[in-house]
């Protein structure tokens, strides 16, 4: 996964391609638009089991895949520095050309300055109503430059009598998170996003930390692909709600 920022000039800075923004910590939050996390073609994923040494890429273009004659060859070789096989320049070169191109074909997880999310494409953002019918959404108040983006990883070994026998470093998750104060006359919601791709699990989560500052009875709701949920929730000042919700899975 990398983020791409798109600003409000039409600037579009990609992770990596800009030694000024050497992490999105570095953005200026208050020029960007659009900020999003993706995978690219340079994030194939591989499946690979070492009994029967079939290895299947899931990004590659079926079309390309279907014009292969049988035969092609992947030549890897051992990186000692990094602990890893690395495809000869000739394999690269024949799986880039092979990979999807398009960015509309990969997962990716965005949000904009309307205050919604998009999870590949769909819709994602909460409100509340009240009992006597007061609609409150939590969009449209820019600017929404609270933001910070987290990649979570592990790295372990695994021992035998002592001996490092496996060494083991993944990547857990990555969340985006978006805050955002949100005012309907007197009355202020101070809401949290989690948007959080389970990497291990290969789920979509949102979790949300909401806050009111008056005493409300009404329902929270979700708006997610086109779909509308409500449970009933009530706030007292002060008061902070977590709620978790499971998106979506992939």
């Amino acid at each position: 996964m990398i983020w791409i920022a798109t600003f409000k000039d039409g600037t579009v800075v990609r992770q990596y391609e800009s030694s000024k923004y050497k992490s999105s910590a570095h953005l200026d939050r208050d020029k960007i638009e659009k900020f999003r996390i993706t995978e690219t073609s340079g994030n194939i994923a591989a499946q690979f089991n070492a009994d029967s040494g079939l290895l299947k890429f899931n990004n590659l273009d079926y079309k390309k895949l279907m014009e292969l004659k049988g035969g092609e060859k992947l030549v890897f070789i051992y990186d000692k520095e990094s602990e890893s096989f690395k495809l000869g320049e000739k394999s690269l070169e024949f799986i880039r050309n092979l990979t999807l191109k398009d960015e509309r074909d990969y997962f990716y997880i965005e949000f904009d300055q309307t205050g919604r999310f998009y999870i590949s494409g769909q819709e994602l953002y909460l409100g509340y109503v009240t009992n006597d019918g007061r609609e409150m959404p939590f969009i449209n108040q820019p600017p929404y430059n609270q933001f910070k983006y987290t990649i979570t990883s592990n790295e372990d070994f695994y021992m035998n009598c002592n001996e490092p026998v496996k060494k083991m470093n993944y990547i857990t998750s990555y969340t985006l998170r978006l805050d955002k104060e949100h005012r309907f006359d007197n009355v202020v919601f101070d809401v949290s996003h989690s948007v959080v791709f389970d990497a291990l699990k290969n789920c979509v989560m949102l979790n949300s930390t909401i806050s009111c500052n008056t005493h409300l009875k009404g329902n929270l709701y979700m708006i997610f692909g086109g779909q509308r949920h409500a449970n009933p929730l009530e706030f007292y000042p002060g008061e902070k709600k977590y709620i978790p919700k499971m998106l979506t899975l992939l």
